[in-house]
């Protein structure tokens, strides 16, 4: 076999251990090297942070930032996901936002978890309040519930990511 030959097969084995290694962030550089660092869903365009990916709908936006084999061995780092939705989830949609509201925190309350937070945030003009939870998982839960009109918005990651997904949502725009 040639030199050459033989220099461009490892280049193309270490080029696929990179790939295959950092994978989630490498979707998430092609993602903004094709939509930019905004995502646009339920009404909103939403800034998406440099390492997050995102998917959008006309009632739904998704932002999800995964650490990729490589970072995980090393910085043990959990993953981030965010919902936000013009709907209640999950088909209950003859219930009130209040309604839905007690009977989610009574559910995580009987898995064990415990309310350690609350703040309220202005998502596009529209006041939200936000519960933080923790226990019965891994790192911090967060839902977002409007006051009247607006989004219903899921967080689950670590405590360390909060204050990025609060600035996320304030910075968010009405599409």
């Amino acid at each position: 076999m040639r030199r050459s030959t033989a220099f461009l097969l490892v280049a193309i084995a270490l080029v696929a251990i990179v790939l295959f290694e950092f994978r989630p962030e490498t979707v998430a550089l092609a993602r903004h090297a094709r939509h930019g660092f905004y995502a646009q869903g339920a009404g909103l365009r939403v800034r998406v942070p440099l390492m997050y990916t995102s998917f959008e709908g006309p009632t739904s936006l998704g932002i999800v930032e995964q650490p990729g084999a490589a970072r995980a061995r090393f910085s043990s780092s959990q993953g981030v996901l965010i919902l936000i939705s013009k709907n209640l989830p999950g088909g209950n949609g003859s219930m009130s936002v209040d309604q839905w509201w007690t009977r989610t925190s009574e559910s995580l309350a009987r898995q064990g978890s415990r309310q350690t937070g609350t703040r309220s945030v202005s998502i596009a003009g529209h006041d939200e309040r936000c519960y933080e939870f923790e226990g019965s998982f891994p790192g911090v839960a967060i839902w977002c519930v409007p006051a009247a009109t607006g989004w219903i918005v899921d967080y689950a990651g670590p405590r360390a990511r909060v204050p990025e997904f609060y600035s996320l949502l304030e910075s968010a725009q009405a599409q």
